[in-house]
């Protein structure tokens, strides 16, 4: 039996642990201690740090030093079966606890970590040239690349494709941990000297990935958009959840999720290339997008951090007077003369279809200067609102299809590191009735519900459905709770279903050999 620390870690929140033995209150998105001030619990990256007592960590070492009081070199052992425990799950011993993806991925962010706090010059690039604080350092889980790569993978069971991550790494970078639900998804890198990037090979891991700062989780409803990853952790020592590009391409699938947020500040480089790509970004986001301002002289996030000695309130400062796309594509147009600004006029109109209603009356206030009021402006506010409805209810015919995007099966669809499946469950109508609705299960452990749309964004990758399915009874094979289970983490040993399945058979069919009898349980497993 394998052991999943992540499901351990997910029914052992550490805001709740820390909070049974340290009374704690929330301070914006952490948790603070009551009677001591310099103990900080950050739930969205499962961490706390206690600085007058110097001490960093997970769960696992919190119930270590003061659940358990155990500082010997079993902790880790010792916390994992308390955690089980109270938990209700199984725990078996250490032999399976070190087979486990989730550990593997734990040491290795630690020892990569731990080689940064160990190499001094590392050290001083992160806390002086970077100006962040040890805090905001470890709550980053930010590591650093040796030369010498033998300690950090010995031991260690890790699938090939780590392993092959980290010996094509580059040396002496600074490891940027790029983390999706607790786990290790990507990995990217910059020098301490020169001013060198890295991502590794697409062939090998699969598109350059954005990376979120440790204060984005699930329920944030804006978000800084910035170049670097460096930017991103600027904002996150504001307590500002931030997303990096990783250089100024936006892909489709981050395009998306944008879109899901209230508000998205676009704060790239403070360039004119950059600038250029800031509006072009929010011109895609349109309503929702909003352009804050460094000041003059200022190249980024992280050099105002550095040099200037910024605040979480200058920072909170230049996002809550930032000006809106939409306003300032309004004073744009402003400029212009003729018939050049009635077409622009109009393409205006098609960002105001979906504004809430304080923000239709702004733009409604801004546009009046361009002598579009009254009856005027509701005439083009209608307009464009049923030239949106047409669009979105017809078949877009005008697109290509990308033929880079994989189309899958959904009964049972592959593409390199994903799989889904499609199952039903049942779900109760507003009017209490029973509809069978269908949904996706997929191997990033998301459950995707599934309307009329074909192709969809999946852990940050488009993929195609051959058909859309339909919700049906036969398709109820797997039980909610044992769903709700997988998506929380909980994982099975393939050889123990392996041989529950076959003994299955042995038992109630006659084969006329063992062979006939292995390939049937494989095939059982592999469909479905």
């Amino acid at each position: 039996m394998t052991i999943d620390l992540e499901l351990i870690r997910s029914r052992n929140p550490i805001e709740d642990i820390v909070g049974e033995t340290f009374p704690l209150k929330k301070i914006g998105k952490r948790f603070i201690g009551v009677e001591h001030d310099s103990l900080v619990v950050i739930p969205q990256t499962g961490f706390y740090f206690w600085n007058s007592q110097g001490q960093k960590g997970d769960v696992f070492d919190f119930v270590a030093r003061h659940v358990l009081r155990n500082q010997g070199s079993d902790h880790f052992l010792e916390s994992v079966r308390w955690l089980a425990q109270r938990a209700n799950l199984p725990f078996a011993d250490y032999s399976d606890l070190c087979q486990s993806p989730a550990y593997a991925e734990r040491q290795l962010i630690q020892r990569l970590h731990e080689v940064l706090f160990n190499t001094p010059a590392a050290l001083r690039y992160v806390t002086e040239q970077r100006g962040w604080q040890h805090s905001t350092i470890q709550a980053a889980r930010l590591g650093y690349m040796p030369r010498d790569k033998r300690k950090l993978l010995t031991g260690l069971s890790l699938s090939e494709k780590w392993s092959m991550v980290i010996q094509k790494f580059p040396p002496e970078m600074i490891v940027y941990v790029h983390l999706v639900k607790g786990r290790l998804m990507y990995l990217s890198g910059r020098s301490i000297e020169g001013k060198k990037h890295y991502n590794p090979p697409r062939e090998l891991i699969g598109d350059r990935q954005p990376y979120s700062n440790y204060v984005v989780d699930e329920n944030t409803d804006q978000v800084v958009l910035v170049e670097g990853q460096a930017d991103a952790i600027s904002f996150a020592e504001w307590d500002i959840p931030a997303i990096a590009l990783g250089g100024m391409q936006l892909s489709e699938a981050l395009l998306n999720r944008l879109r899901d947020y209230r508000r998205v500040f676009i704060a790239l480089d403070n360039t004119e290339d950059a600038q250029d790509h800031s509006r072009q970004i929010a011109q895609m986001l349109g309503g929702k997008a909003y352009l804050p301002q460094f000041p003059d002289g200022v190249k980024d996030a992280n050099e105002w951090l550095a040099h200037y000695q910024v605040t979480a309130e200058d920072a909170q400062r230049i996002l809550n007077q930032a000006p809106s796309w939409l306003a300032s594509a309004v004073e744009r147009v402003s400029h212009m003369e003729g018939l050049a600004q009635e077409d622009a006029i109009r393409d205006l109109f098609q960002y105001a279809h979906d504004l809430d209603v304080l923000s239709l009356a702004r733009f409604k206030a801004t546009i009046a200067s361009l002598g579009i009021q009254g009856r005027a402006f509701d005439k083009l506010l209608k307009a464009e609102q049923a030239q949106h409805h047409k669009n979105a209810t017809e078949e877009d015919k005008s697109g290509v299809f990308d033929d880079n995007i994989p189309v899958l099966s959904p009964a049972l669809g592959f593409s390199r590191d994903l799989a889904l499946v499609t199952i039903s469950l049942r779900e109760r109508t507003s009017n209490n009735r029973l509809n069978v609705q269908p949904y996706l299960v997929t191997s990033t452990r998301e459950l995707v519900r599934l309307k009329d749309q074909q192709i969809l964004t999946i852990h940050g990758q488009e993929i195609a459905l051959r058909v859309v399915p339909e919700g049906s009874e036969f398709l109820m094979r797997w039980r909610h709770g044992d769903i709700q289970r997988f998506l929380k983490g909980e994982e099975v040993n393939p050889g123990e279903v392996f041989n529950t399945i076959h003994n299955l058979f042995t038992i109630y069919i006659d084969f006329r050999s063992s062979v006939e009898s292995r390939i049937l349980t494989l095939w059982t497993i592999g469909t479905y």
